[in-house]
């Protein structure tokens, strides 16, 4: 065995789906038949909290 191995970290963080960022989502309308395809190079949580706020002005 490799005495490297025990001091090299091989388990990375896992990170929340919504701290991604530059990512391609779809977001399903619950009241009809649509859906909605966007891309963001921002957090993932800050795009779909202005999803959210659109969403209760409309």
């Amino acid at each position: 065995m490799n005495c490297m191995n025990t001091y090299i970290k091989t388990d990375k963080d896992k990170i929340k789906k919504e701290d991604h960022l530059n990512v391609v989502y779809t977001i399903n309308c619950h009241d009809c038949n649509y859906s909605y395809v966007g891309q963001t190079k921002r957090k993932l949580k800050a795009r779909l909290k202005e999803h959210n706020r659109f969403k209760k002005t409309y």
